[in-house]
């Protein structure tokens, strides 16, 4: 193929590439955090929680990402830029992870 000539890839195949590469990268980082806290620690605590608690804790994590994303797709309209949207969203995801800062100016 000749220097200088793009390589037309389709949009749905872009779309692909980019939920697999997201896929594989939300994968590592999972890994690389329970590493960071523990194999020990977590099957400690899963130990304490049992089955039955773990199983709450994943239907709540996914029921939080459901709201989530819906909450995201209902403000990603041509009216609002999409920085705002991802500035309201990190506010209350930051207060849940992070010590307290000042949301006032993170949101300006």
């Amino acid at each position: 193929m000749p220097v200088g000539i793009p390589i037309s890839i389709p949009l749905n195949v872009r779309a692909i590439i980019v939920k697999a590469v997201c896929s594989v990268a939300a994968a590592a980082a999972l890994v690389w955090l329970m590493v960071g806290v523990g194999w020990s620690t977590i099957e400690s605590s899963l130990q304490r929680v049992g089955i039955v608690g773990a199983a709450i804790l994943v239907l709540c994590a996914v029921a939080e990402s459901i709201c989530d994303g819906a909450a995201l797709r209902a403000v990603m309209t041509p009216a609002i830029l999409r920085p705002i949207a991802i500035r309201a969203q990190m506010a209350v995801w930051l207060p849940k992870t992070h010590p307290p800062v000042n949301y006032a100016a993170f949101l300006t």
